[in-house]
């Protein structure tokens, strides 16, 4: 991993170019270079450098002396030599730009510290998020305690209309303006981090939840999946909630009881809402958002038109139109 590359190094060209004025007793110094994509990237979109970047050199003798020479953690100043060559003056740069090098299996150890701490973080929210419905359900609950027992006295399983009282407050916020569809994303921990999107694709459609997107990173144990609409969403949640699956390897792509499998953890899927659900949101293109919108609003039934002017603003121009023919 080389990062802080100099403006004139950020693409593949000028990376190569570096790294034969660093090693010019080496023909061909780097075998691959590669940019990692960005979580705000569109899905299909090429990576492009964004200061850092991925490296493969040709032998471990290059490899050692840039590991010394570009060290990822030093208290030296910079300092900028003069009277250089002119096939040396990308090496000028670099030393200005504070470039330093990390060898891979630190980099795996970075990276797992930041998985760690950003599950931790995670965590934190929806643990807070619970206690706050929580408190907030308790304090409902015992104001309205004295009414529901002259009431509830003759039909004790009153659990049922609650999911149709949520629906009917739920429906109104998704409209063509909304800026995501709400109730749309799952999150799924305990994934296998080799894993890829495609065998993870397979392995959730066996809910039959309708997929619109796996937005996943290799290297991670957790994914996000982008459904259809609300309905789906919770069909995915209650399929695994029902049939607890463990995914065994990276190619498992249909998943396996996990009573089978006891030593692995078994997927946990949840729906994300309130502010977990709107930070994701926050990370997505909106041109993506606005598509998720409008087929969210299809699934739900509304006829969405190409200003997305609703069902009624669509129809009433139609009619006006029609009545102009005549």
């Amino acid at each position: 991993m080389d990062e802080r590359l100099p403006h004139p190094a950020r693409s593949q060209l000028g990376i190569l170019r570096l790294f034969k004025a660093l090693f010019p007793n080496t023909p061909n110094p780097l075998q691959t270079i590669t940019f990692p994509a960005h979580h705000q990237d569109p899905p299909g979109a090429v990576p492009k450098c964004k200061g850092f970047a991925l490296l493969t050199l040709t032998n471990t003798a290059d490899l050692d002396k840039i590991l010394t020479e570009w060290p990822w953690t030093s208290d030296e100043p910079r300092i900028v030599e003069r009277g250089r060559e002119a096939s040396e003056d990308l090496v000028e740069e670099a030393r200005r730009a504070g470039m330093r090098a990390l060898a891979k299996a630190d980099w795996d150890k970075l990276q797992d510290e930041y998985l760690a701490y950003r599950t931790r973080l995670l965590d934190e929210i929806a643990r807070t998020e619970a206690e706050e419905a929580a408190a907030q359900t308790g304090a409902e609950h015992r104001t309205t305690q004295p009414k529901r027992k002259k009431r509830v006295s003759s039909s004790p399983p009153a659990p049922e209309p609650e999911p149709a009282a949520e629906a009917s407050t739920s429906a109104p916020s998704l409209k063509a303006t909304s800026p995501y569809p709400p109730g749309c994303v799952v999150r799924v921990r305990n994934v296998v981090p080799a894993t890829n999107k495609t065998a993870l694709r397979s392995l959730f459609a066996a809910s039959g939840a309708e997929l619109d997107y796996v937005d996943f990173t290799k290297g991670l144990d957790s994914c996000h999946l982008r459904v259809a609409s609300s309905p789906h969403a919770h069909r995915l949640v209650e399929h695994f909630a029902s049939h607890p699956t463990v995914q065994k390897d990276a190619l498992d792509d249909q998943g396996v009881s996990a009573s089978e499998h006891e030593q692995l953890k078994p997927l946990v899927v949840e729906l994300l809402d309130g502010r977990q659900e709107e930070v994701y949101w926050g990370q997505v293109p909106e041109k993506v958002r606005k598509q998720a919108v409008a087929k969210a609003m299809a699934a739900a039934g509304f006829a969405v038109g190409p200003n997305a002017g609703g069902e009624g603003e669509e129809s009433s121009k139609g009619a006006r139109k029609r009545r102009r023919q005549k």
